[in-house]
């Protein structure tokens, strides 16, 4: 940090600050510090509160007198101000550091065998089944919906749905879990690799190991980058992106073995499967 930027936070700080009481003033003056110290960009906003002993409401309050909206946009602001992605579109900036970057790191590991594996057990198979659980479950049925439209028999079944266990012999099951820990989703699959003959397993998971990766014929562990330090709980929206992205391309590679033929059965399937 040059000299000059020293000030640069305490002008913002005080823009169009009003009413301040004197803990508003004392938690300016930290973040005033730690950014001195270099420290800022490193915090999130629990660790600040933690710290302080006070809640990160009473934080969002405190900048919102600044200004500011919260937290985030106090530390975007004070980074365009000090030159640091000035001329970069804030979104493209986050989707280039986290989405597009993970979708690299993701890829980076599958091959082309991955797919011609894939496209094989596709072939092999009588059924595929789509498991998974939560939001989970509408990425199943959006891919399931493109196999029945090429003529392959599939759906999507929510993992607490008893009819899992009853699914035809000879099956492909693609199976999602972000945390690759849901006992559910393990007792499940399980219980199907057990009991139910022929059936293959895929496993699309967010996690390096998941629990049922023993049973799985293959595992794929996605990779999210997370340089905004998102919440836990705002993880699954940037997942849903992320594995509709990596299914659409191993269903596009299958595709592409019988183009023609799919696209008249797509055709032929328009009217009645949507």
């Amino acid at each position: 940090m040059n000299d000059n930027d020293d000030g640069k936070i305490d002008l913002i700080l005080m823009n169009n600050a009003y009413n301040l009481s004197v803990l508003d003033t004392k938690i300016l003056k930290y973040l005033s510090k730690m950014d001195k110290e270099g420290k800022l960009f490193l915090l999130k906003i629990s660790d600040i509160s933690k710290n302080m002993n006070v809640s990160n409401s009473k934080i969002t309050k405190t900048l919102q007198k600044c200004g500011f909206s919260g937290y985030k946009d106090f530390r975007s602001i004070l980074s365009m101000v000090k030159g640091k992605k000035v001329n970069e579109n804030r979104i493209i900036g986050y989707l280039n550091d986290t989405f597009i970057y993970s979708l690299h790191k993701t890829f980076e590991n599958i091959s082309n065998y991955d797919f011609i594996h894939f496209n094989k057990l596709v072939d092999q198979t009588n059924d595929i089944y789509f498991m998974s659980g939560g939001a989970n479950y509408y990425i199943g049925s959006i891919f399931s919906s493109k196999f029945n439209k090429i003529g392959k028999r599939s759906r999507s079944l929510e993992i607490s749905n008893p009819e899992c266990n009853n699914i035809n012999h000879n099956s492909l099951i693609i199976v999602i879990s972000i945390s690759g820990k849901n006992y559910k989703i393990g007792n499940r699959i399980k219980y199907i690799k057990e009991n139910i003959p022929g059936t293959n397993i895929i496993s699309i998971t967010l996690s390096n190991k998941s629990n049922i990766a023993e049973f799985s014929k293959k595992e794929y562990s996605l990779t999210f980058i997370d340089y905004e330090n998102i919440n836990e709980r705002e993880l699954p929206r940037h997942s849903f992106s992320l594995i509709s992205v990596f299914l659409d391309m191993f269903f596009l590679e299958y595709y592409k073995t019988r183009g023609d033929e799919f696209d008249k059965l797509i055709n032929l399937n328009a009217d009645h499967i949507k």
